[in-house]
């Protein structure tokens, strides 16, 4: 890619979350923290992605962006965050979390693995050591406990899935 100006890789930005999820602003009303896949995004030249996203947290301070690699390093996602949303998520997920059981995701991919064979590429995205509350640890059990009955009743398969 050839050199570009840091208004034109702002603008280029602008564009692309434009075109990838041209409601954002609504989404972002209703949800902490918004996901894009930024593999195609080709608008920031080589190492000046921080700066690209320092304008954007200047230009727009009610939200926060950040350029997370995944999946061991080999794609990419922009977050952006309602910060308002996102504090009060945090501090509600930080009331849940004092005194009751937690769980990590290894812990949670352990179980998955035990109880029905799965392994997931959430391994690749997610810290292992990083806290689930108990209620989350559950939801992700009986996501997967629904995905296993789906795969199996449409393959008709009874052995291990890879989800």
């Amino acid at each position: 890619m050839t050199d570009m100006s840091l208004a034109a890789q702002v603008s280029s930005l602008i564009s692309f979350i434009k075109q990838e999820r041209p409601n954002i602003v609504n989404e972002l009303e209703k949800h902490a923290e918004v996901r894009i896949d930024a593999d195609n995004f080709n608008g920031w030249y080589y190492g000046q992605e921080q700066k690209v996203l320092d304008v954007m947290n200047k230009r727009y301070p009610k939200y926060l962006f950040e350029h997370v690699t995944v999946y061991g390093g080999n794609a990419s996602d922009l977050y952006i965050s309602n910060r308002e949303l996102k504090r009060q998520e945090d501090k509600r997920r930080e009331l849940e979390l004092i005194n009751k059981p937690t769980h990590t995701y290894m812990e949670l991919w352990q179980k998955l693995n035990k109880d029905y064979g799965v392994q997931t590429s959430s391994t690749f995205h997610h810290n292992p050591s990083a806290i689930l509350t108990d209620s989350e640890f559950k939801e992700q059990l009986a996501f997967y406990k629904a995905m296993c009955e789906i795969i199996r009743k449409n393959n008709g398969v009874d052995d291990k899935n890879n989800i």
